[in-house]
């Protein structure tokens, strides 16, 4: 529902926060000799929205009603089986 891109002119800067980092913090990058720009890509996740009705595995980390989470076991989403109501399957980290 919310079809504003972050950063974008006219977006109100509040409703928007990177945890980028704080979910899933880039891992070193190994130097390269010709350092061109290409030889480097970080490992950065970005969370996803939570949906119902969707395959989740271990580990996929989704944003939800505010909340960032972790996915603790690997399940299929039946409608209402939210983090918030489904705890055995997530695990806010948050």
């Amino acid at each position: 529902m919310n079809h504003w891109t972050p950063g974008a002119p006219g977006v109100y800067s509040p409703v928007w926060r990177d945890v980028t980092e704080s979910v899933r913090p880039r891992k070193e990058v190994a130097e390269h000799a010709d350092d061109s720009i290409d030889a480097v890509t970080p490992d950065v996740l970005v969370p996803s929205a939570y949906s119902d009705g969707r395959d989740y595995a271990a580990g996929d980390v989704i944003v939800y009603d505010g909340g960032v989470y972790e996915c603790t076991g690997d399940h299929h989403a039946a409608a209402g089986w939210t983090p918030v109501t489904a705890h055995a399957y997530w695990k806010k980290i948050r």
